[in-house]
């Protein structure tokens, strides 16, 4: 037999005895597996650690781009959301109007008016002409 056989045979017995000897230990040797418990505990403490710290940056590093983005696209849509503001305020400022006018002639008139967007309705209408929503 080569002498490369001999030695590879004896090297996987080694290992093969070292396995079973370690599989033994830490299955009737209290102080080895408190041993490697301890050893494991310790090494998830470290990584909770550092987990956290990883957190708390990743935390802080979101936030600084939430801010930044919604800077960026509120500075891009400058223009079209003060179109859109100019559009409410003018749809609120009509709703108000009609509505003062509704209340202002409902105490003058038997007629009856949405009380939500102030148009005039009939009397027994369940759904507003104008704006749809149920009246009761």
């Amino acid at each position: 037999m080569p002498l490369g056989f001999i030695i590879f045979f004896i090297v996987m017995g080694i290992v093969a005895i070292a396995v079973f000897a370690y599989t033994f230990m830490m299955m009737f040797g209290t102080k080895t597996r408190s041993k490697m418990l301890a050893r494991q505990m310790k090494s998830l403490r470290g990584m909770t650690d550092i987990s956290k710290e990883d957190m708390e940056s990743m935390m802080e590093n979101l936030s600084e781009v939430s801010i930044k983005s919604r800077k960026k696209i509120l500075e891009e849509n400058e223009d079209d959301l003060k179109d859109i503001a100019d559009a409410n305020a003018r749809i609120n400022k009509d709703a108000v109007r009609e509505t003062s006018k509704a209340i202002k002639d409902g105490f003058t008139s038997s007629s009856t008016y949405c009380k939500y967007c102030g148009s005039a309705i009939d009397s027994d209408s369940i759904y507003c002409n104008k704006c749809g929503k149920k009246l009761n």
